[in-house]
């Protein structure tokens, strides 16, 4: 009599039902181990951030200074004379014409003159500007004019003679200054220097 097949099914079908429960049970099991964070992701790791330079101040412009008045530089002989335009108050034009006759004068510029008189009529103030250099002042017209001046030596020591320019004795014309810088070759003292001024011929005339 034939072995019914009955047995090896019913094997099978337990076998079966126990890899079922099998799976079903490892699903669970790793369901709950993430929820309990058992099994967390990992962070991602963070970008390396660049660093950055520090801007660099952008260094100020040096600031130009201010324009310094410019001293007037002394004027070069031209055929054995100087000739200097003056810095005078009023809006003439004022030449001094110098003539040499030591061959000790180096340089003539003008002086800045004030807005006034600060010597009288045909008067000559003569002072040292440094060891070498002369300063000296007088009074004109406010006019164009052009100045004679001769420079020698005598007896007495070194002499000055202005021709300007000038009213009549005893007048209270206006006048303004005229301030001359002489340089020497050697030291020399003002009070030992003669000066004089003249009216000029036109003005006598």
């Amino acid at each position: 009599m034939p072995r019914s097949s009955t047995a090896p099914t019913a094997r099978g079908s337990a076998v079966t039902v126990l890899a079922l429960l099998i799976s079903l049970l490892a699903v669970v099991a790793l369901v709950a181990l993430v929820a309990g964070g058992g099994l967390a992701s990992p962070a991602p790791s963070p970008s390396p951030s660049t660093p950055t330079s520090p801007s660099t101040p952008a260094s100020p412009s040096p600031s130009a200074p201010p324009p310094a008045s410019p001293s007037p530089s002394p004027s070069e002989p031209v055929g054995g004379l100087f000739e200097v335009d003056m810095d005078v108050a009023t809006p003439h034009e004022v030449v001094v014409i110098v003539t040499d006759e030591t061959g000790e004068v180096t340089g003539v510029r003008s002086g800045r003159a004030g807005d006034g008189m600060s010597v009288r009529w045909y008067e000559v103030r003569v002072e040292n500007g440094d060891a070498d250099t002369l300063r000296v002042t007088w009074v004109g017209f406010p006019q164009d004019e052009q100045v004679p001046l001769r420079i020698d030596r005598s007896d007495a020591g070194l002499r000055l003679e202005l021709v300007s320019d000038g009213p009549p004795p005893n007048s209270d014309g206006l006048g303004y200054d005229r301030v001359l810088e002489i340089d020497f070759a050697e030291p020399v003292r003002a009070e030992d220097v003669v000066a004089t001024i003249e009216g000029s011929p036109k003005a006598q005339g």
